[in-house]
């Protein structure tokens, strides 16, 4: 995910470059999980946003439960 400083993505480009759906990524954005741009009707995200709701959403892996 490169970024240039005023890059914003739709919720389209967002869902592409996660491999989250449009519409999970559409609710995120009604609960006001992930931050958001709105120009008039247009909603945009901002790739820096995404990546640190990811980053503050990822667990790292529970080796007791693969059986370790």
């Amino acid at each position: 995910m490169s970024e240039s400083p005023f890059l914003l993505w739709d919720v389209t480009d967002a869902s592409a470059a996660t491999g989250l759906s449009v519409r999970y990524l559409r609710r995120m954005i009604a609960e006001k999980r992930i931050p958001v741009v709105r120009i008039g009707r247009l909603v945009r995200i901002k790739p820096s946003d995404l990546r640190a709701f990811i980053d503050a959403n990822t667990r790292p892996a529970d080796l007791r439960a693969a059986g370790r």
